[in-house]
């Protein structure tokens, strides 16, 4: 297995998906210490590889970011048009298909890992003669982001093509997640049901999670606010919109909220907004004296650790972070987006995870509503009772490739 060389692929829309892909592959890592990863992506997520220490592919420059898309088909009132980023995302990720297949001549890999990378697909729909390789795809939602009946109907006939012509061999499609959190209701007239589908083609790997949620419980939130530099004797808020610019006017309705918010709190209240890679902090305008505001922050789940009280995107990674964590929050997902709508907060509400609000219910006395009842009611951990093993059993599959 000496030098056995792995090329990554992660989704750009976002840094969830990137975040999990990189706790996998140290998992791999001390399981066959020789492995060579190479990543090919596009930002946001080359800061976060940077940051790590991992190895960018020179042909990641010329990768096209999802996140752009995403941001710039963002409207005013936290709104998203699902259908259009879904048309201009598959034109962009057939341009990065082109950029893949080079890569792939020339690297020859001995497993290709892809994180919702529908480059692969769209790759082995015109050349797949280039399928010289394992392929190991994980995914958190089985819908395609449009989630219009004749897109998820494409898209189930594609996956079902490609399996009878054995077009994937050998291959293994995981799924974040449990068999529970799949919807038991149709797809659509003439679809299987999600199950049905998901029996067909998904394993499930549980959560995928960089760090040990138990050890920071263990470590208590005074310390943990004293490690990070904040009072340990005081409240902490910390509010998070991931990897696009998308919630800026998320973390500006947090701060419209920070007198009410203060105003609940007994002793001192830190907030703090964390707007990821982008929009740069200056871009946001804040006016509250105990509100921060940062850019991206390497290791944000300490930050959720020591946390009173979280208010985040709608979704799935920050969400499963904060219940690992047993830090209360609210969640908003972002209207029109099919998946933070459709797929994770149907999951987060059935685990009974975080507390959801649409945009319009976020009122600054709404927030001090739900953050009062935070701090009145003792919170239990939730994520205790969430499979967590996912790094472990994606690691696994992995290396029975290798």
């Amino acid at each position: 297995m000496t030098g056995k060389r792995v090329l990554c692929l992660s989704s750009s829309m976002g840094l969830g998906h990137v975040t999990r892909d990189v706790a996998v592959v140290q998992e791999l890592r001390k399981r066959v210490p020789d492995v060579q990863v190479v990543w090919l992506t596009a930002p946001p997520n080359t800061v976060f590889l940077q940051e790590a220490g991992e190895v960018l592919h020179p042909a990641s420059g010329s990768m096209w970011s999802q996140s752009d898309v995403a941001e710039r088909l963002a409207q005013p009132g936290f709104r998203y048009d699902s259908r259009r980023a879904y048309e201009q995302v598959q034109a962009l990720q057939m341009r990065n298909a082109e950029v893949l297949a080079k890569v792939l001549v020339e690297g020859r890999p001995d497993l290709v890992f892809g994180d919702e990378a529908m480059e692969v697909l769209f790759l082995l729909l015109k050349y797949p003669r280039l399928k010289q390789w394992p392929l190991v795809m994980l995914t958190d939602a089985l819908l395609p982001a449009a989630a219009d009946v004749g897109t998820i109907r494409q898209y189930v006939e594609s996956l079902q093509t490609f399996k009878r012509a054995g077009v994937f061999d050998p291959y293994a499609m995981l799924y974040v997640g449990t068999e529970e959190d799949v919807p038991d209701r149709s797809m659509g007239e003439g679809l299987p049901g999600f199950r049905t589908f998901f029996h067909e083609h998904f394993r499930a790997v549980g959560y995928i999670l960089p760090f040990d949620g138990a050890a920071l419980r263990r470590e208590g939130k005074a310390r943990l606010k004293s490690r990070l530099g904040y009072s340990p004797d005081g409240k902490l808020i910390v509010a998070s919109i991931g990897g696009t610019g998308i919630g800026r006017e998320l973390l500006e309705r947090v701060d419209h909220a920070a007198s009410e918010l203060t105003a609940v709190t007994e002793g001192k209240l830190e907030i703090v907004l964390v707007s990821g890679p982008r929009p740069s902090p200056e871009s946001l305008h804040v006016t509250s004296k105990n509100v921060a505001v940062r850019g991206y922050v390497p290791r944000l789940y300490e930050h959720f650790a020591a946390a009173d009280f979280a208010v985040v995107e709608g979704g799935l990674t920050s969400a499963v972070e904060l219940a690992a964590v047993g830090t209360p929050f609210v969640y908003v997902p972002l209207s029109g987006h099919v998946e933070q709508e459709l797929e994770v907060a149907p999951r987060l509400e059935r685990l009974e995870i975080g507390r959801r609000m649409s945009f319009e219910e976020l009122t600054p006395q709404n927030l001090a509503t739900a953050y009062q009842d935070a701090l009145k009611s003792p919170h239990t951990a939730r994520g205790v009772n969430l499979p967590v093993n996912g790094v472990d059993v994606t690691a696994e599959e992995l290396l029975k490739f290798l």
